[in-house]
C-alpha cells in the first residue's frame, strides 16, 4: 500500500469508528480491505478511500467495521465482572428502583460483539428476577458497529465448547442442543436481548430512556485518550444517577475527565445528586 493512502485510512478508520491503528498496521489494513477495493472493482486504496467519502451512508461504513473489527470475545470473559454485576450491582440496583416504585430495568451492552455478553447478562437479569417476573420490566439493548457480529449474536448459536464453561444450571436452562457441536440459546432468553447497530463515535447516542447499567468492555482500548472521554462522556449523559459502567479490567478511565467515581478494576459510578454514599464508599 502507497504510504499516502496508508495514512488516509488510518485516518478515515479513526474519525468513522474511532479506531486507532499505527503505521505498523499497513499489511493488517491491505488484507482486511483488500476484498472491498475489489467488490467495487477499484484500482487502490486511494480509490476505496475516496468512494467511502462519498458514500458516507451506514452500509458503506458497516461493511468498513466488519472488516477492521477484531470481535474477540467469549463467554464469561472476564468473570469477575459478571460475578459483581450478579452479587452486588444488580441487586443494589434492582432495590434502589424498587425504592422509587420503579420496576424497568435499562442495561446496555454498547460493544455486543456476537452476542455472548448480553446473553450472560441477560441470564444474570433473569435469575435474579425470575420470580417478579410479572412485576419487572427489564429492557436489554445490545449494540455494535459490526453489522455481521450482530447476524451471529440474533441467531444465538454457539459451539457447545464455548458454552461448557458457564455455570451448569445456566447451560441447562437457557440453551438447546441443535446438531452435533453447537447449541443456541433458547428464544425465551432471545427475546428478552434487543441487538441494534450503533456507532459509539455518532456525537449522540438516541435513547429516550437512560440506563442504569452500562457494559462497554474491551472497546476503549482501541480508542486515542480523546475518543476515549467523548464516548465516556456520551455515555455519563445517557446513564440513570448510580448507575454503573463496566469497562474491560485492564481499561480505566482518566482521573477528572468525567464525573464517574471508580468502583473497582473496570467499574465505574454515575454519582447521585442527591449525595448518596455510593456503594463500596464510606
Amino acid at each position: 500500500m502507497d504510504p499516502g493512502d496508508h495514512r488516509r485510512i488510518r485516518a478515515l478508520i479513526q474519525r468513522e469508528l474511532g479506531i486507532t491503528l499505527g503505521e505498523d498496521k499497513s499489511t493488517l489494513i491491505t488484507s482486511r480491505l483488500r476484498h472491498l477495493v475489489e467488490k467495487y472493482a477499484l484500482s487502490s486504496m486511494d480509490d476505496y478511500v475516496d468512494w467511502l467519502e462519498s458514500h458516507r451512508d451506514a452500509a458503506a461504513l458497516g461493511e468498513l467495521a466488519d472488516a477492521i473489527s477484531t470481535n474477540h470475545t467469549f463467554f464469561y470473559r472476564e468473570s469477575a465482572h459478571f460475578e459483581c454485576m450478579a452479587q452486588r450491582v444488580l441487586p443494589e440496583v434492582v432495590e434502589r428502583l424498587r425504592a422509587r416504585n420503579r420496576f424497568d430495568l435499562r442495561v446496555w451492552c454498547a460493544a455486543s460483539s456476537t452476542g455472548q455478553e448480553p446473553y450472560v447478562l441477560a441470564m444474570i437479569i433473569d435469575e435474579l428476577l425470575r420470580n417478579e417476573a410479572n412485576r419487572w420490566r427489564a429492557g436489554l439493548l445490545a449494540t455494535d458497529v459490526s453489522q455481521e457480529a450482530l447476524d451471529v449474536a440474533r441467531r444465538g448459536e454457539y459451539a457447545a465448547d464455548a458454552v461448557s464453561v458457564l455455570p451448569e444450571r445456566w447451560v441447562k436452562r437457557y440453551f438447546e442442543p441443535i446438531d452435533e457441536g453447537r447449541m443456541r440459546i433458547v428464544e425465551s432468553l432471545r427475546r428478552e436481548v434487543t441487538f441494534r447497530r450503533l456507532n459509539l463515535m455518532r456525537p449522540s447516542y438516541p435513547f429516550q430512556s437512560r440506563f442504569d447499567v452500562v457494559f462497554c468492555r474491551n472497546v476503549m482500548i482501541y480508542f486515542s485518550a480523546e475518543i476515549r472521554r467523548a464516548v465516556a462522556s456520551r455515555i455519563y449523559d445517557v446513564m440513570s444517577e448510580g448507575g454503573y459502567l463496566f469497562l474491560g479490567l485492564s481499561e480505566t478511565l482518566e482521573r477528572g475527565a468525567t464525573e464517574f467515581r471508580f468502583v473497582g478494576p473496570g467499574i465505574f459510578q454515575k454519582p447521585m445528586r442527591s449525595g448518596s454514599v455510593i456503594a463500596g464508599e464510606e
